[in-house]
């Protein structure tokens, strides 16, 4: 398996220092959280197929700098995607990829709805 770019996954990920800055690139660093409620009884499949996903993402997307699935603690068949990303044309590479593509109906197998995204710029 390729290299992770952003390293060990236990430690704080490049650029995590330097909140409100623009990436190195010069573009405005965009940050995503898409939200989902899984059914009940699907969450280890969620689980298997977001890691999944996230190995495919930080091997082949260099413009994606996070991207991390975490469960809920009040409520454990909710999760967010925290994503990170050096510019819109990174969330735009990620967007159409094809593992992103793929991965989609798995996921949407295990979710109860559609999930809530929302987007950031760093200030």
């Amino acid at each position: 398996m390729p290299a992770r770019r952003t390293g060990d996954p236990d430690r704080p990920q490049a650029g995590a220092e330097s909140i409100g800055n623009d990436s190195d690139e010069g573009g405005t660093v965009v940050a995503v959280t898409a939200t989902l409620k899984v059914k009940e009884g699907k969450e280890a499949e969620l689980e298997r197929v977001m890691k999944a996903l996230a190995e495919q993402v930080l091997a082949n997307e260099p413009g994606c700098e996070m991207y991390r699935l975490c469960r809920s603690k009040q409520s454990p068949q909710e999760y967010v995607v925290l994503e990170r990303y050096v510019d819109d044309d990174a969330l735009g590479a990620h967007a159409n990829s094809d593992h992103f593509k793929a991965a989609i109906p798995e996921m949407m197998a295990c979710c109860d709805g559609p999930p809530r995204i929302l987007l950031f710029d760093e200030v």
